[in-house]
């Protein structure tokens, strides 16, 4: 939609699959959702890990077609269609 303004989050990262990946395979991921407090929204996992942020900032904005409006796919590009099938696409 281009009648209304998107935020992006700049909370999102405080853990790193990456830094980590021993503790990131083991670890349950929901143990990385944070409730929200007085002063910070809640996040999930996607958000705390920087992994698909695209989600995190769909949920925050309300609006879960974010991440299909937010994606650029240069006009000469070929879509790869078993991504598009298997991401709903």
């Amino acid at each position: 939609r281009t009648d209304r303004k998107y935020t992006r989050r700049t909370d999102c990262g405080n853990h790193s699959m990456f830094r980590h990946p021993l503790a990131a395979a083991v670890v349950p991921i929901v143990t990385h959702n944070r409730p929200a407090t007085a002063t910070r929204p809640e996040t999930n996992a996607w958000c705390e890990l920087n992994e698909q942020k695209m989600c995190a900032d769909a949920i925050y904005n309300k609006d879960f077609l974010y991440q299909a409006k937010s994606v650029e796919y240069p006009p000469w590009m070929n879509y790869d269609p078993l991504y598009c099938l298997h991401n709903g696409w």
